[in-house]
């Protein structure tokens, strides 16, 4: 009788690098982006609220709403990123108060197959 060999997860699934976006924008935006992201299949996004601290003579310029942020943190894979990214593109062009800061900084490593499959929503589609 023949054992049956058990194959690593790497090696029945596909790895994908992944990355971690960071979006900033004003207060109330993030609801966009984290509909969009969620169509995209990226599921793990974070919401920090945070307020920027310009100097006294801009902050009279902005006023106190202004001053109010939203901070997204979302883990894709790098293979989304490009999607991503034109999602945030096109958001920044609709007015004054969508604008914002982007970027992504790619992820090295992670501890064990279960944290990957948890940033990834793994069973989502399962």
């Amino acid at each position: 009788m023949a054992k049956e060999v058990k194959k690593s997860f790497d090696q029945k699934e596909k790895i994908e690098a992944l990355a971690l976006y960071f979006v900033i924008v004003n207060r109330d935006q993030s609801r966009y982006f984290i509909e969009k992201f969620n169509e995209l299949g990226i599921s793990m996004n974070i919401i920090l609220y945070g307020y920027s601290s310009p100097p006294v003579d801009i902050a009279s310029l902005l006023g106190p709403d202004m001053l109010k942020k939203d901070i997204i943190l979302s883990f894709c894979k790098q293979s989304e990123i490009e999607k991503v990214h034109s999602i945030i593109e096109e958001r920044f062009k609709i007015s004054k108060l969508s604008k914002g800061i982007a970027f992504a900084v790619p992820i090295d490593s992670i501890s064990g197959v279960i944290v990957y499959k948890f940033l990834v929503d793994y069973y989502r589609g399962k």
